[in-house]
């Protein structure tokens, strides 16, 4: 096992830097309109995920650049309409997952001076701000993952048997 490692501070500027770096990389050829991505802000990125066999479930990850590329983007399932994660309403917004070894979707966690939605995998900066224990071969590696490799993880999980459907079905009032 890895020794027990905490995120390092925040560096927004390399952050942005990496991420635009990163991005043509990731796009392979193809628009952040064509994916239906969108960046609102220089260390924000939106990307729809579809789950499911037949990918008939959709929903909203939010990435977060500002520990990037030293450690994998922040990740965390939102609601569509308000781009944030309330944990008292946004239930439906949130995929469960359950059985996968290597990848979770926890709704609401606390440890230490954690408190929030994980996703709990070793492709998202949190996992390492609770202070997971990882093996060697999953530890992130800055010089030849991008955050592309993040976002085909949650895609894997969410397309894998051990997608479950929402956390709640029903779809919260506006």
């Amino acid at each position: 096992m890895a020794e027990r490692q905490k995120c390092p501070t925040a560096d927004p500027h390399r952050g942005r830097a990496a991420f635009v770096e990163h991005l043509p990389r990731v796009l392979a050829g193809r628009t952040l309109d064509q994916l239906g991505w969108n960046s609102p802000n220089g260390l924000t990125l939106l990307v729809p995920v579809r789950a499911g066999p037949e990918g008939a479930d959709d929903f909203l990850l939010r990435l977060g650049f500002q520990f990037y590329p030293d450690w994998p983007p922040t990740s965390r399932f939102v609601n569509p309409d308000t781009g944030e994660y309330d944990p008292g309403r946004d239930l439906y917004w949130l995929p469960n997952v359950a059985g996968d070894p290597g990848f979770a979707v926890h709704p609401q966690y606390v440890h230490g001076n954690y408190t929030g939605p994980l996703i709990c995998c070793s492709y998202t900066a949190e996992f390492y701000q609770i202070l997971h224990d990882v093996k060697d071969e999953h530890l992130w590696d800055s010089k030849r993952q991008t955050f592309g490799a993040t976002i085909s993880r949650v895609q894997e999980a969410l397309r894998s048997q051990y997608y479950r459907g929402r956390h709640s079905p029903e779809r919260p009032r506006p």
